[in-house]
C-alpha cells in the first residue's frame, strides 16, 4: 500500500509473529477516520498429522475481530508513542539462530511507512518482543 494515498486520519499497523515450528499470528490495528478496528488471526502451516500421517492444509482462524473504542485506540497510540515506534526507522536486529521465531511489523500513516523486524531468536527483553507483549496485554489477546 502506498502511504501517500492514506488520508491524514488513517493509520495501519500489522504485527506478524512467526515461528519456525508453531503457528503464526497476525494482529492488524487500523484507523480509518472515526472507525478503529483490531483483528487477530492464527495462521496454521501445512503439515502432517503426527498420529495419522494425514496431510493438513494451511488455514487461517480469526481469533478476534472488533471495533475499538476511542479510549482503546488512544491507549494503543500512547503505547506507540511511549515506545518511540516511529523513530525506529533504522532498527535492525541480527538473527541469533536458524530455527526460531520473530516479529515483523508494517506500519503506515500519511506519507510514512515503517517496516521493522527483530531477526530470529531475539531475547524476551528485545524491543519488538516487549512491544508485542504490551500490545497483547493491552487488548487481552
Amino acid at each position: 500500500m502506498n502511504s501517500s494515498k492514506l488520508k491524514n486520519d488513517e493509520e495501519i499497523y500489522q504485527f506478524f509473529k512467526w515461528s519456525a515450528f508453531k503457528e503464526d499470528y497476525l494482529i492488524r490495528i487500523e484507523k480509518k477516520g472515526k472507525i478503529k478496528t483490531i483483528v487477530k488471526k492464527k495462521i496454521y502451516k501445512s503439515g502432517y498429522n503426527q498420529k495419522t500421517g494425514e496431510y493438513q492444509e494451511p488455514r487461517i482462524e480469526t481469533l478476534k475481530e472488533e471495533r475499538l473504542t476511542n479510549d482503546q485506540f488512544h491507549k494503543f497510540s500512547t503505547l506507540i508513542t511511549k515506545n518511540n515506534f516511529w523513530q525506529k526507522t533504522d532498527y535492525k536486529v541480527e538473527s541469533m539462530c536458524m530455527d526460531g521465531g520473530g516479529i515483523l511489523v508494517y506500519a503506515l500513516q500519511k506519507d510514512q511507512y515503517l517496516e521493522i523486524d527483530n531477526g530470529n531468536c531475539s531475547p524476551d527483553t528485545e524491543y519488538l518482543n516487549q512491544l508485542y507483549n504490551e500490545l497483547i496485554t493491552l487488548f487481552n489477546l
